[in-house]
């Protein structure tokens, strides 16, 4: 009895996973962001930016600007600055 409700659990629960997966794929489709928004602003992001060309290590530009160390080398390394 118990290995008939556990079956149907399974088979419910790939259905709902399906049709998150196609709703994804729609959103995508059309646009829309997936995700969790950003928290940097393209102000920080200059901010990052101009520091380093002035001279400061993504460290010091982190505790400068209170951000993450990632986040400054992940800006840095998206603007070319930085080698992949």
């Amino acid at each position: 009895m118990f290995g008939v409700f556990s079956s149907f659990a399974e088979f419910e629960r790939d259905l709902i996973r399906e049709r998150i997966k196609l709703g994804v794929e729609r959103a995508r489709r059309e646009g829309k962001k997936i995700g969790r928004p950003s928290s940097v602003t393209d102000s920080t992001r200059a901010a990052i930016v101009e520091l380093y060309k002035k001279g400061m290590s993504p460290k010091k530009i982190s505790q400068t600007l209170r951000c993450g160390v990632g986040t400054a080398f992940h800006t840095l390394k998206s603007k070319g600055l930085l080698a992949a």
